[in-house]
């Protein structure tokens, strides 16, 4: 949430970072209502404020990830001739494979699941054009007391996070 009240105020029209640095460089966008006018600015405003969140836990997975293969492989690829295209494909991509199914998983469900940043950023609007299953979730809970659609919905969305799991690990399982 302090991560979305951040991007908030940097990308207001009147006062924000964003909008002062555009209007600077003479570039197009420079006070531009980016939360309230489209769907398609506000999405992407989401997009890049969580995008910005997530970057660095995907940074360290990945980085111990690589960590954990063994170095004499990358010396036996070099002296076998190996490419570095061919290394990476070989070697580094099937041995980082754990790494990326916890990524994958991880971040879409993330992705999925999102509420924090749109009930901050934008409140699911411009009217509910920014609303996700998360959003309308809260919404039928807490706002407007149904708790049979607010049910409902929590259970679809555990059943979509267990497919996609279950997908991403089928895809991603390891050939014997």
């Amino acid at each position: 949430v302090i991560s979305a009240t951040v991007w908030k105020t940097m990308l207001d029209p009147q006062t924000g970072g964003v909008d002062y640095v555009l209007s600077l460089l003479h570039l197009p966008g420079a006070h531009t209502t980016w939360l309230n006018t489209s769907s398609l600015l506000s999405w992407a405003a989401i997009l890049f404020a969580d995008t910005w969140q997530v970057v660095p836990f995907v940074a360290i997975i990945l980085l111990a990830g690589l960590q954990g293969i063994p170095r004499d492989l990358y010396e036996a690829a070099t002296v076998d001739g190996a490419s570095a295209w061919r290394t990476f494909w070989r070697i580094t991509l099937p041995l980082l494979r754990p790494a990326l199914l916890v990524v994958l998983v991880f971040r879409t469900l993330s992705a999925l699941m999102i509420f924090d940043i749109i009930y901050a950023l934008t409140g699911s609007g411009p009217g509910t054009s920014t609303s996700t299953l998360a959003y309308v979730d809260w919404n039928s809970f807490l706002v407007n007391g149904n708790f049979g659609l607010g049910g409902a919905i929590s259970v679809v969305m555990v059943a979509i996070a267990l497919i996609v799991a279950a997908a991403y690990r089928l895809i991603l399982r390891p050939k014997a």
